[in-house]
């Protein structure tokens, strides 16, 4: 089995090497994997390698323009990120190819930072004045997260990582997931069609669900309206998910308490109105990117996958072309 890794440069901080792989194996208990591993980091190694590989493992999506001439013998194509949607359409995967993406893999990363987003929030730390912030004399003290509601859109990798880091603050968690089957990492789910609903009595409400025809301007303005006064909005998914217009509007009326967006369309530049809307907070993409431990955890998802393809099971991150994620 030929295994081709089309990574970034070595010199690149997210660059998955030899020794990430050589780790993973031991750490996943598949030292005696009989593979050819090539470590791929331009676009001419790539035609070279991709007619003869069985696996291929990519941190760049640049790679379906090559993928859509390759050989059937490609089994399994692993995505080192989780979001899938500007992979779409996937016309160009090989017959018979599984298209597996990270999921789960930054789950605690995007947990870890939805607490700070909702402890900056909570102490109005991202308030109505801008930077720098400094704790006033009628301030009574620092308000802690334990006893309060959110409601997590999406129980995928990144919707349960959440859950679990909230309930660990002793936040109430409600979960929305298209099906509305019960996770044990949420107190209550409900399915997607009870959303607004679902968001209505909540603190804070996090979107965390993957960008598709069903959830692209999901959060207009009358979803955000069906939002308790004065609540706070994270998102850690997609911008497209979200109306920036309608965020700006909210907080500016105190509708909402703040917001702190990870991701924001890409039309929103330095100038754009919600970078620079009191009361929200941008932030680059960063919620997943956990510089120790990224790398390792995405190797860690692919062997569990790769096992499972072995085993003539269908891998459990394989990406449901229909539905998109």
């Amino acid at each position: 089995m030929k295994v081709l890794i089309y990574t970034r440069p070595p010199d690149h901080g997210s660059s998955i090497t030899a020794r990430h792989w050589n780790a993973a194996l031991r750490r996943n208990g598949m030292e005696r994997l009989e593979h050819e591993l090539v470590l791929c980091h331009s676009c001419d190694g790539l035609a070279d390698h991709l007619p003869s590989s069985d696996i291929v493992v990519s941190s760049k999506a640049d790679l379906r323009a090559y993928l859509s001439v390759a050989p059937a013998n490609i089994k399994l194509i692993f995505f080192a990120f989780a979001g899938v949607d500007h992979l779409a359409p996937f016309d160009w995967v090989p017959a018979g190819a599984y298209v597996v993406n990270n999921s789960g893999a930054t789950g605690r990363a995007i947990g870890e930072f939805t607490i700070f987003a909702l402890q900056i929030l909570a102490n109005g730390i991202v308030g109505r004045e801008r930077p720098p912030f400094v704790f006033s004399a009628s301030q009574s003290g620092f308000a802690s997260l334990a006893g309060l509601s959110v409601t997590v859109v999406g129980a995928g990798g990144a919707g349960r990582g959440v859950a679990a880091m909230c309930r660990a603050f002793r936040m109430t968690v409600h979960g929305v997931r298209r099906s509305g089957l019960e996770d044990p990492n949420f107190d209550t789910m409900a399915p997607a069609s009870q959303l607004g609903t679902a968001i209505a009595g909540s603190d804070f409400v996090i979107i965390a669900c993957p960008v598709t025809s069903e959830t692209r301007g999901l959060f207009d303005r009358s979803m955000i309206a069906c939002m308790k006064p004065g609540a706070c909005l994270v998102n850690v998914a997609r911008g497209a998910i979200v109306d920036e217009e309608a965020v700006c509007d909210a907080v500016e009326s105190g509708a909402l308490g703040g917001a702190v967006l990870d991701v924001v369309t890409a039309s929103a530049g330095p100038a754009a109105r919600v970078r620079n809307t009191p009361g929200i907070l941008v932030t680059p993409h960063v919620s997943g990117d956990d510089k120790h431990h990224f790398i390792d955890n995405s190797l860690d998802v692919f062997m569990t996958n790769l096992r499972q393809l072995q085993d003539s099971k269908v891998p459990d991150n394989a990406v449901d072309f229909d539905l998109g994620y």
